[in-house]
């Protein structure tokens, strides 16, 4: 069996544009309280109301500043795409490490092991 090798990695700071950031955040607030709520089996009654309330905030923060997405990414495509894409990969990464995640609170998703 082949080793898996690790991929080197190095921390960058990036500028993300604000709206579509919101958006990326949203997503993953819905991913990690989807998946802190099916932990124990799906349960309609009780896992659809812990997702919405979970990741109402976001949701309305990315509601609200939608209309501004597309011009965001006219003019800056690279910070707007990061800004989407970002913290949705975190939240995916911290799943699939089967991390507790803390919280999704701004652009950083906050994982403890």
């Amino acid at each position: 069996m082949a080793e898996k090798k690790e991929v080197e990695t190095v921390k960058k700071e990036i500028d993300v544009a604000k709206e579509a950031n919101e958006i990326g955040v949203a997503i993953a607030k819905i991913l990690v309280t989807s998946n802190s709520a099916l932990e124990d089996g799906f349960q309609a009654g009780q896992d659809i109301p812990t997702v919405l309330m979970g990741s109402y905030k976001e949701l309305t923060d990315a509601i609200e500043g939608s209309e501004k997405v597309l011009k965001e990414f006219k003019s800056n495509p690279v910070e707007s795409a990061s800004g989407l894409v970002m913290p949705i990969l975190e939240a995916v990464q911290a799943i699939r490490k089967k991390a507790k995640v803390a919280e999704v609170k701004g652009n950083v998703v906050s994982v403890k092991k």
